[in-house]
């Protein structure tokens, strides 16, 4: 019977050897010929989120794969969509954002005034400010990229949030019109 295991396990391990199974590779990119027929390298028309680790570039990947980006007004002559909401990071650890629908008379965070607070995108023309509380608003929407690139509704009716996104949880309570951040 050992026999018998130890001949099935060897053959699976020299098959799965043999065959390149993915899952034991690296993930490394191969390199993409973006030479056109006449030998010049083509450039991109519209830069992407950038690759890396960083929150910014994390939050910028998660709101390009979300369907609601493809209908966000465009900037005459530029490659960037304007946000259309005010997004506030209210958690780094998991990430979290809300985003507050922006009216036409209000102006947002500024990378120049508040440099440690207010951190501007890569991809989109707008800015992610970081804060504890904000004022309630019956369109909030919430995304993470912890969480799948999606924009999610928050029920204008809701008193408190309770989210668990990738084994740490995050919660907030709404007193009056303002939504505050609560400690752990």
């Amino acid at each position: 019977m050992k026999a018998l295991r130890f001949r099935v396990i060897s053959f699976i391990v020299c098959t799965l050897i043999v065959s390149g199974c993915s899952r034991f590779e690296f993930q490394t990119k191969k390199p993409e010929s973006k030479l056109s027929r006449s030998g010049v390298m083509k450039q991109d028309a519209c830069p992407t989120a950038l690759a890396g680790g960083t929150l910014i570039s994390r939050l910028d990947e998660t709101l390009a794969k979300t369907v609601e980006t493809k209908h966000w007004p465009k900037i005459a002559n530029q490659c960037k969509s304007r946000f259309p909401y005010d997004f506030k990071i209210v958690s780094v650890q998991p990430p979290i954002v809300i985003g507050i629908p922006k009216s036409i008379d209000e102006v947002g965070c500024s990378p120049i005034t508040e440099p440690l607070n207010c951190l501007s995108s890569s991809v989109f023309d707008g800015n992610y400010e970081i804060v504890r509380q904000f004022k309630h608003s019956t369109e909030l929407v919430w995304f993470s990229p912890d969480h799948g690139p999606r924009l999610f509704k928050v029920p204008s009716h809701a008193k408190s949030m309770f989210l668990m996104i990738a084994g740490h949880s995050f919660r907030m309570r709404r007193q009056g019109d303002t939504w505050k951040v609560l400690t752990k």
